[in-house]
């Protein structure tokens, strides 16, 4: 690749990134609806939801027919004013909303907690959880006053959620934080989107100087929420590039494209996705993820992924040919879902949004030079052509894997919708030059293990290796008597 077309390319990227963080400027991140009060301020946050690497919910939207597995979280957050002495509060949670179709259920298999985090002397904080229970509207009329009896909305056999927090003697300081959960059923026929109103009460016990003595006031909070259909263009889209991404396989296949891929070449990408996989599902999700995620930044720069990138370098490395990157990908996604997420057509589409893009500039490198795809061939400033290669395979993965996961894949498989600015800003540029790095770092690491195989010098190498398990005799590589280790 020459000059002119590197420094092209190097434009594109940060034309891209500038674009990315312009957009991400006209889509802050949404609040939660604010009431201030004399006692301190609410939150009202529906639905709540904090995902891997600080990524929220988008506020007020919820898609219809979510698993009740998940539902959505609701959260009502109150901030103690410094001067207010409170000892009780007790919340109310509408469950199902008020709309003119039942589509929010209360979620009768998850926990309804209240949490409140105090100060200490000395600067310490502690906190202290509460576990709260479900109720009917009948009751909660009857702990309110008059005024807010008669403007109430729901029927008394309506379902809320309550939880009732005190420390005792000891007033309530800092934050107190209550959640409890509910899910969407599907959106009848002829409804694309639904509006429901969403009602929390609560009632403040706090010691007033002017009577001295310990009073209560009730606050009625209001939220309306969105219910609609996960975005059909973006179902469209999915599921259009799950079966252009088929057709087009297809399509290679009787071109002939793909008999450039030798068994061996096959071999060494399904044996690399398998072990992607098993790091993946089996060692990341149990021991790795837990961990290293909780670590500042760690998800965001995209650390774990570190193992997970370097065996798609390696296959990339040691085959060298384009479509290798998406063909490990899509072998990666296929052995996933049968061990863990189950089938499902429109996941066709996901490796090949990650993929495309870095086959498409490993074609470019394939045909804009002589040199071979990752040839450590010195450039300008002691940069080698092997590095940069695994930097753009590393970074234009990550890019659209998180684009297309947090615009596309989650909406649509997950009825989940991620504030968009924030998935920008935070994860998906960041996760983007994380990939990259751990594409460059992990080339070396490709070209050792190719020499250590000596792949090229040796026909089908799972036979000779079967072979030397099974009979337990040498075999020559370069004229040099080898024994292959115990693999199998």
């Amino acid at each position: 690749m020459g000059r002119r077309t590197r420094g092209n390319v190097y434009r594109v990227i940060l034309l891209s990134m500038v674009f990315l963080l312009a957009f991400s400027l006209i889509f802050p991140a949404q609040a939660a609806t604010e009431y201030k009060t004399d006692l301190g301020t609410f939150y009202y946050s529906l639905p709540y939801g904090v995902g891997r690497g600080g990524a929220t919910y988008k506020d007020g939207l919820m898609y219809d027919n979510r698993d009740p597995r998940y539902g959505y979280n609701v959260m009502i957050k109150f901030d103690i004013a410094e001067d207010a002495k409170i000892y009780k509060i007790i919340f109310y949670g509408d469950a199902q909303g008020v709309s003119e179709i039942n589509i929010v259920k209360p979620n009768t298999n998850k926990k309804i907690t209240g949490t409140v985090y105090y100060k200490l002397s000395g600067g310490y904080t502690g906190s202290k959880q509460f576990e709260g229970s479900r109720t009917t509207a009948s009751e909660v009329k009857a702990a309110l006053p008059t005024t807010m009896v008669s403007e109430f909305k729901h029927n008394d056999n309506d379902t809320y959620a309550k939880v009732e927090i005190s420390l005792g003697n000891s007033t309530i300081n800092g934050t107190v934080e209550f959640t409890f959960n509910v899910y969407t059923g599907p959106l009848p026929e002829g409804y694309k989107e639904v509006d429901v109103t969403f009602y929390t009460y609560v009632i403040v016990y706090y010691y007033d100087p002017v009577v001295d003595q310990v009073v209560s006031k009730a606050y009625e909070l209001k939220k309306v929420v969105t219910v609609s259909k996960p975005p059909m263009l973006r179902f469209i889209l999915a599921a259009s590039i799950a079966i252009v991404s088929m057709g087009i396989v297809y399509a290679l296949s009787v071109l002939g494209f793909f008999e450039s891929f030798t068994t061996v070449d096959l071999v060494t990408i399904a044996v690399l996705a398998a072990f992607q996989a098993v790091r993946v599902q089996i060692i990341g999700r149990q021991l790795v993820f837990p961990l290293l995620d909780r670590v500042p930044g760690a998800y965001n720069f995209a650390v774990a992924d570190f193992p997970f990138i370097m065996l798609l370098i390696i296959a990339a490395y040691i085959v060298k040919k384009p479509g290798s990157v998406t063909l490990t990908l899509f072998l990666y996604n296929i052995i996933s879902e049968i061990g863990r997420y189950g089938i499902n057509p429109l996941r066709r589409a996901y490796p090949f949004a990650q993929g495309v893009v870095p086959d498409l500039y490993l074609l470019l490198r394939y045909k804009l030079t002589s040199v071979e795809l990752f040839a450590d061939k010195p450039l300008i400033k002691g940069i080698t052509v092997g590095h940069v290669d695994g930097f753009f395979v590393g970074f234009f993965r990550g890019l659209f894997m998180q684009l297309s996961l947090y615009l596309v894949f989650y909406p649509v498989l997950f009825r989940l919708q991620y504030d968009l600015g924030y998935v920008l800003i935070r994860i998906t540029i960041p996760r983007a030059i994380g990939n990259g790095i751990e594409g460059a770092i992990s080339v070396p690491i490709a070209k050792k293990v190719e020499e250590a195989i000596q792949y090229r010098d040796f026909k089908p190498f799972v036979f000779i290796i079967f072979a030397s398990r099974v009979s337990n005799t040498p075999f020559v590589i370069k004229g040099v008597t080898r024994k292959l280790p115990v693999i199998l």
